[in-house]
């Protein structure tokens, strides 16, 4: 009968099975975490109850020592309250309705629809009169889509508002 010889590599994973085995277990020792006597209580169990020299006894001690107090939730809302006031703003709805549409004419634009963002912007630009970069926007579209006059109108109503500024 002809017996099997291991090669190198099932030698060296059989050799580095076992130096980890070997150290785990070693790491496990050193933690505790292997079972072991009950006869001494566990290091962070201390039988010693007395509190430390110089400390006062009366003193919480453990998680109630740093418990928040209500001095000091009252100090955090005050701070709180401050900082809101300073701090805070309400959001500008313009802006908000303004960048709502430029990415409904970028939508619009992108599917074809030239003239759908045209009547958005010219409504915009309708109730913002004074919006600059939307006039440049319509008199663009206006004047790719073949409406000429139209383009030349808006540039001519722009170039007022800029005129008007200075």
């Amino acid at each position: 009968m002809k017996t099997r010889r291991r090669t190198r590599y099932e030698t060296a994973f059989a050799l580095t099975a076992a130096i980890l085995a070997l150290g785990a277990l070693f790491a496990f020792t050193r933690l505790d975490l292997v079972t072991r006597s009950r006869a001494s209580p566990p290091p962070w169990r201390s039988a010693s109850t007395a509190p430390l020299p110089g400390v006062d006894a009366g003193l919480p001690t453990g998680a109630r020592a740093i418990a928040p107090t209500e001095a000091d939730y009252r100090r955090f809302a005050a701070e709180d309250a401050e900082w809101r006031r300073l701090e805070a703003r309400l959001p500008d709805l313009r802006l908000m309705k303004r960048q709502a549409m430029q990415v409904r004419i970028h939508l619009l634009t992108r599917a074809g629809r030239t003239n759908a963002a045209i009547g958005e912007l010219s409504r915009w630009t309708s109730e913002y009169p004074d919006d600059r970069e939307a006039l440049l926007w319509l008199a663009r579209l206006l004047r790719e889509s073949g409406r000429t006059n139209e383009a030349l109108t808006t540039y001519r109503r722009l170039l007022t508002l800029s005129e008007r500024s200075r």
